[in-house]
């Protein structure tokens, strides 16, 4: 197979892939920008908890990935050519550490949405993204100097570009082979490494300084993992959220339901003591968004019983059906979207269908593949052409795919069911 060499190309274009730079660039600074004014009107007051999934969105990964190639390619043009290659080492690192800390900021404000995030985390990410987004502007700087092409050190617009010498070597063809020499492969290999080593004898300082900061920055990541965002607390320790000050002052496990009789199959319920604080005067706690949570499967054995226990009527009687419509005996089946249930009391019977939140496959659990779902989904029904309706949801699979549960389905829910399979993954 016969390839031309790219640098010829590379050279050409010089000017013209430092503005797609810099316009990708731009565009992640006003994501950045757009992620602490969230912060910013969170801790004021000014913005609530729920509009942080509106200031999501997965096109800046896209965009850090590919300008981290594109630098990566300049890098390798540079260093052809023998000329100054610090500018993209720099970029490519910035926008690393820049792809970790939106990650962390935007799981933060997953976090806010879904529960209750300290003050003292939110102050953190805000302050994180404040250092990002002032090096977001010096690297716009850097790489619109080059795309206009501005010489900084000769204080000259004509030469830099000149400098990089275009000749017959940068567009010969090459011969690519399609075969595998094991021989030449290990001689390439060992060359590799012996430049490796020369590499880094020449630019051991700066090799060590970026392996402290990855280093670094990986054990802030763990550290805040561990000690802010997940972190565990005990009895009688107190956490807050934006509003209130919280300390659970008592608990304990009880075998017994709400009508004081044992649960079978030794069941049990986790009783709690809540102590809520307002930090403000007008602040006002709304105990429907009060939950705790578990991370058990439930099963239909374990339904039946819990609506056994929630009514005292001797007389009730329930039936479960699968998505063919029969009924299942084996109880310790999994719980699945569209099964039914059937409720007998008495000579009232009335037909439920079962909705798991997130199970858009009907297999009873939340997994990638019910990402792919909604996925398929919201692109059809923003599809402006001919739609395909088998990848459409529809009836219980829809109010599945309603995560937030705000009466529609699109981005936000795509958002949450990341973050809800990355939590399940997690655990």
């Amino acid at each position: 197979m016969i390839l031309k060499k790219p640098y010829a190309f590379l050279i050409k274009n010089f000017k013209l892939i430092h503005a797609i730079l810099t316009a990708l660039y731009i565009y992640l600074a006003f994501f950045v920008s757009g992620l602490l004014n969230f912060y910013n009107g969170f801790i004021n007051g000014s913005i609530g908890k729920l509009n942080a999934v509106n200031y999501l969105s997965n096109i800046p990964y896209i965009v850090i990935v590919a300008s981290i190639i594109v630098c990566l390619i300049l890098f390798i043009l540079m260093k052809y050519k023998k000329k100054p290659k610090f500018l993209y080492l720099l970029l490519i690192l910035i926008y690393i550490v820049d792809l970790v800390i939106i990650l962390i900021a935007t799981n933060g404000m997953m976090t806010i949405y879904n529960n209750v995030l300290e003050t003292k985390t939110v102050l953190l990410y805000r302050d994180l993204l404040r250092i990002i987004l002032i090096f977001q502007y010096g690297t716009i700087v850097l790489t619109t100097i080059r795309a206009i092409g501005f010489d900084i050190k000769k204080f000259n617009f004509s030469e830099d570009i000149g400098n990089l010498n275009i000749d017959v070597t940068d567009d010969e063809e090459v011969e690519l082979t399609m075969g595998f020499n094991q021989h030449k492969f290990t001689q390439k290999l060992n060359r590799k490494i012996r430049e490796l080593k020369y590499y880094y004898a020449e630019n051991k300082l700066f090799v060590l300084l970026s392996l402290a900061v990855i280093i670094l920055l990986g054990l802030s990541t763990i550290t805040i993992d561990k000690t802010i965002v997940n972190k565990i607390y005990k009895q009688n320790e107190t956490f807050s959220s934006d509003n209130f000050d919280m300390q659970i002052t008592n608990s304990y496990i009880t075998n017994k339901s709400y009508n004081g009789e044992i649960l079978k199959d030794n069941g049990a319920f986790l009783i709690i003591k809540l102590s809520v604080n307002p930090k403000t005067d007008n602040a006002t706690l709304n105990t429907a968004n009060v939950v705790l949570k578990t991370n058990k499967n439930k099963i239909i054995k374990e339904l039946i019983e819990n609506l056994e226990d929630a009514n005292s009527d001797d007389s009730l009687e329930m039936k479960i059906y699968d998505l063919d419509g029969k009924e299942l005996k084996d109880l310790d089946s999994k719980i699945t979207t569209n099964m039914k249930i059937k409720i007998k009391n008495g000579q009232e019977e009335k037909e439920y269908v079962l909705v798991v939140k997130g199970d858009l496959n009907a297999d009873g659990k939340v997994n990638v593949l019910d990402i792919m779902k909604l996925l398929q989904h919201v692109a059809e029904t923003q599809a402006t052409n001919q739609r395909d309706e088998s990848k459409i949801l529809k009836g219980a699979y829809l109010l599945a795919a309603d995560i937030n549960k705000d009466g529609k389905t699109g981005t936000p829910d795509i958002v949450y069911l990341l973050n809800l399979v990355s939590d399940l993954m997690t655990k």
